[in-house]
């Protein structure tokens, strides 16, 4: 008889056991029915919040570089155009623009030396600023007259520089251009030289500095470990870029997307997204005070 009474109690033992592996599987698929959701959940928010971090310290590279790049511009000229405009109601330039009529007048003028002392002292004075010509010129004789001496055709009213100060009688930093003599890309930075009565410019006194010295400054700026850097005239002409395919070039020419040419050309200030050459990029721009050119940090 206990071996007939043992065997059901057995079965029975094994029924409760079983029944509690089923319960514990169920509390253990329930827990996990609550975690695993709750992980997905965890890691995609992190994932977020990772996301919005790196973006939001992208920015901040990308402000301050851009900010960095516009300092450097602001500061190359700045001094320039104070320097430049010490010479606006100078009383020998007054006098030589009022006394030379053509070209010949300017070889005969009786005090071309002096005049010629202070174009060579400016130069002197601004060579450690990447000077590399000091000039006065004026619409009647529609020539420069160089530190060194030389007389050279100006043709003034189509250099882009003329209309601009016309209007707005101020000193004005010129977009680049090619100069003439040296074939180099050149910017002026010019101031009206005004007669004595104040009324109207009767001449130009100007600094000119060579492109490359100022680009030779902005190819020190890194942007991130893969960030480029970029400087656009008020034409939206890239003066610099670390894209060959760019510099030289107008915005427009670019297989860039539109939303990004748009905001070029109306000199935005802040940050933007956009698509070239099948790549997704980020920029920050930033325009210059005293140039009114635009800078670009890029990643």
């Amino acid at each position: 008889m206990t071996n007939n009474s043992s065997q059901p109690v057995g079965k029975r033992m094994k029924a409760v056991g079983r029944g509690k592996e089923s319960i514990s599987f169920k509390i253990n698929m329930s827990i996990l029915a609550v975690l695993i959701p709750s992980l997905v959940i965890l890691i995609v928010t992190s994932c977020i919040m990772v996301s919005q971090a790196i973006a939001k310290l992208n920015t901040k590279v990308l402000d301050a570089q851009a900010d960095y790049a516009v300092s450097i511009v602001d500061d190359f000229f700045s001094g320039k155009v104070a320097a430049v405009s010490m010479f606006e109601e100078d009383g020998r330039l007054q006098a030589y623009f009022g006394s030379v009529l053509s070209p010949e007048d300017i070889e005969t003028y009786e005090k071309r030396d002096e005049i010629l002392k202070i174009l060579s002292s400016a130069l002197d004075r601004m060579s450690e600023e990447e000077v590399m010509q000091v000039w006065a010129a004026d619409v009647k004789t529609d020539s420069y007259l160089l530190s060194t001496g030389e007389v050279v055709k100006a043709d003034l009213r189509d250099t882009g520089w003329y209309k601009k100060i016309l209007e707005s009688k101020e000193v004005v930093v010129s977009e680049p251009y090619q100069d003439p003599a040296t074939k180099e890309e050149i910017v002026s930075v010019v101031a009206p030289v005004f007669s004595p009565d104040e009324t109207e410019a009767e001449g130009y006194f100007g600094f000119d500095v060579y492109v490359s010295s100022l680009t030779k400054l902005l190819s020190g700026i890194k942007v991130g470990d893969n960030g480029y850097l970029e400087l656009l005239s008020k034409k939206s002409d890239y003066i610099y870029s670390d894209d060959p395919d760019a510099t030289g070039k107008n915005v427009s020419d670019l297989n860039i997307s539109e939303s990004y040419k748009e905001k070029i050309l109306n000199r935005y200030n802040g940050i933007v997204d956009f698509h070239y050459n099948g790549i997704d990029y980020t920029s920050m721009f930033c325009n210059s005070e005293v140039t009114g050119w635009l800078a670009a940090a890029t990643l």
